[in-house]
């Protein structure tokens, strides 16, 4: 919050109509008069020390906050499937609607795009199931097709949520001795959610760390089990340029192509280019390789590497 008059303790907390204030010297709230609709409050002393406030916004759910960037530019909803977390993002200075799109996908393994009718359409990332969209080699431009990048399955994420955007030194005494664990959020920054899972035939597996809009520590242990739960195996990303009608973010697909052995991926980019009469998808194979004695070898294959290459470089006594 930021002062807006010389003459009383006059704040402005947010630009929007807001459902709450509370505002807290040191953590401990303090009182005050509220205008909920201007976002404003007026203090009924000065604070001795540190002032905060908490903000409940009506847009209080991922839908929601994909729902007022609609509305702020004036733009139709396509389709908006997401959870009904508790949710908040919080800005002290002028952003774009991108960028509040950017950061509410960003912890919730979602994306957004515009469609072909200018409309928003915001989901979740999902594994795969029946292809939407099948492409075969005659749909292919000649040699067009090529893996550009490899993710490995993640052993461990850490989502952080419950973001304080003003972490206090120190706090009250009185907040200390009556909600230790309110003390203890208040001093810092992320609350984290961390979990695990097997992945010892991916000896190069890796542990993520995701940010996230999310305010209640249930959800944030939802959603972590869902992001682990689509990152279990390695996966690719295929770019491939295809003589195709429209299709879409997001849409399921198998590529009937030897080099992908007909697997299903989900479409993650789409490019059109009319002059080419072609175009380029990116598409994400949860599963690249069919499990079996292949997929032993590759892991193998990497732990021999990497036993290997330090016994290369070691200089000779």
């Amino acid at each position: 919050a930021f002062r807006t008059s010389t003459t009383a303790l006059e704040y402005t907390a947010s630009f929007l109509a807001v459902d709450g204030l509370t505002p807290k010297d040191l953590g401990n709230p303090v009182p005050a008069t509220t205008d909920l609709a201007a976002g404003t409050f007026v203090l009924d002393n000065a604070t001795q020390s540190e002032l905060t406030v908490d903000i409940d916004e009506t847009h209080n759910t991922p839908a929601a906050i994909a729902e007022w960037v609609a509305g702020h530019y004036e733009l139709a909803v396509g389709e908006i499937s997401l959870p009904s977390y508790a949710a908040g993002l919080y800005y002290s200075s002028e952003v774009t609607g991108r960028q509040v799109l950017d950061d509410l996908c960003a912890g919730l393994g979602a994306y957004w795009y515009l469609n072909a009718l200018g409309a928003l359409v915001v989901r979740q990332h999902v594994i795969p199931a029946a292809p939407d969209v099948t492409i075969t080699v005659d749909d292919i431009e000649y040699d067009r097709i090529a893996m550009t990048e490899t993710q490995q399955p993640w052993r461990q994420l850490t989502l952080r949520w419950g973001r304080n955007y003003a972490p206090l030194r120190t706090v009250a005494g009185v907040v200390d001795d009556d909600t230790p664990a309110e003390a203890a959020r208040l001093k810092r920054e992320w609350s984290e959610s961390v979990a695990t899972q097997p992945v010892d035939d991916h000896p190069r597996a890796e542990a993520e760390t995701r940010d996230s809009c999310i305010q209640s520590e249930a959800d944030a242990a939802t959603e972590r089990d869902r992001l682990l739960a689509l990152r279990t195996v390695r996966a690719d990303v295929w770019e491939i340029d295809a003589f195709l009608p429209p299709v879409f973010v997001g849409q399921s697909i198998e590529i009937a192509h030897p080099r992908t052995s007909g697997l299903i991926g989900r479409i993650i980019a789409v490019t059109r280019s009319p002059t080419r009469s072609t175009t380029t998808l990116q598409v994400w194979f949860p599963a690249p390789w069919v499990p079996g004695q292949l997929t032993i070898a590759v892991d193998a294959l990497d732990i021999a590497v990497q036993d290997t290459l330090p016994a290369l470089f070691v200089a000779e006594a």
